[in-house]
């Protein structure tokens, strides 16, 4: 009988130990590539691209609406714009809904964002420099809104009120009211927007300035510059980490990532990333940094505790946008 008992407890600990490994092999990196016309699926345990999804031409953004397992995707047919949302367990297309894009365009952009509870996903097209915003019950377009010309993002602040719209060509940032639609009002610098985050507490907002190679530490009620962060040259996307103690600002011609400390508010450390490093993003504990290096074909994997580069990753060529899954 003791005998049993011990082979029931070494089958549920074996057990165990097979659902944790499972668990932890569920851990994807969605990486676009617009001029190979697909997304590169790549298993983080494994290190190595696992599925090549085809979606047409010009893939551009991707976003992740996690309770229905699905990726949207911006993409750049021959006569109009499509958002394709892909089911991510069997990587195929389920849906595809129009934008009001309806011309061909070989240039230019559009950039995604879905609202916190995933009601609402939000459209930018950088060209034709405008916002959609979509109902993601039957997916259809609910509201469009004429932005300043050459629209990079869109951030959603904690409180799920506003969000954060930079221009590049214009210097300003559009403050969208999420329960209006409307601009309510604008930021506007010295320099020429590409990226904003905001802290936790919804009280200061980080903005790169790719003309002036710097972060903006702005406070959110003043609307008042705390101080100006010099970093690599031409910083597009920022990135907080998950307790916003550091933020990451990838260096797009100096091909590096600068790291800031927050409560300093200066740069602490510079990662040699790859060339051309166009998108980051943290994994899911905040303990790997990854970047999509645009002109090297690879994602380089960072360690965030010593901020170096541990590996490399290579993909398809010209990977742009990413997003980190795990089900």
């Amino acid at each position: 009988m003791r005998f049993i008992k011990k082979r029931y407890i070494s089958f549920f600990i074996l057990l165990s130990l097979c659902l944790v490994e499972y668990a932890q092999a569920k851990e994807y990196l969605y990486v676009s590539h617009e001029k190979r016309n697909l997304i590169s699926v790549i298993d983080i345990k494994e290190k190595k691209v696992i599925k090549k999804i085809h979606v047409g031409k010009g893939p551009t953004d991707i976003a992740l609406y996690p309770e229905k397992k699905l990726i949207a995707v911006s993409h750049k047919d021959e006569s109009s714009e499509f958002i394709y949302l892909i089911d991510s367990t069997t990587y195929k297309v389920k849906h595809k809904t129009l934008t009001a894009i309806t011309r061909h365009r070989e240039r230019g952009r559009s950039h995604l964002q879905f609202n916190d509870n995933y009601t609402r996903l939000y459209v930018i097209d950088d060209e034709n420099n405008h916002l959609e915003i979509f109902d993601t019950k039957d997916w259809k377009p609910i509201k469009k809104v004429n932005l300043d010309l050459k629209p990079m993002a869109i951030t959603l602040s904690p409180a799920n009120k506003e969000a954060y719209i930079p221009t590049l060509y214009k210097g300003s940032i559009h403050i969208l009211d999420l329960e209006s639609n409307a601009i309510k009002g604008n930021i506007v610098i010295d320099g020429a927007p590409a990226d904003v985050a905001v802290s936790k507490d919804g009280k200061t907002l980080y903005i790169s300035d790719i003309v002036n190679s710097r972060v903006i530490v702005m406070e959110w009620s003043t609307k008042k510059i705390l101080k100006n962060i010099v970093v690599g040259n031409r910083p597009h996307r920022i990135l907080l980490s998950k307790d916003g103690k550091i933020l990451y600002a990838a260096n797009y011609h100096s091909n590096n990532i600068s790291v800031i400390d927050t409560e300093r508010m200066e740069a602490i450390a510079l990662i040699p990333a790859g060339i051309l490093p166009s998108d980051i993003v943290l994994s899911k504990d905040g303990r790997w940094l990854f970047s999509s290096n645009y002109d090297e074909s690879s994602i380089s994997i960072i360690d965030t505790k010593t901020n170096r580069v541990t590996e490399k990753i290579l993909v398809e060529i010209y990977p742009a946008r990413m997003e980190f899954v795990s089900f």
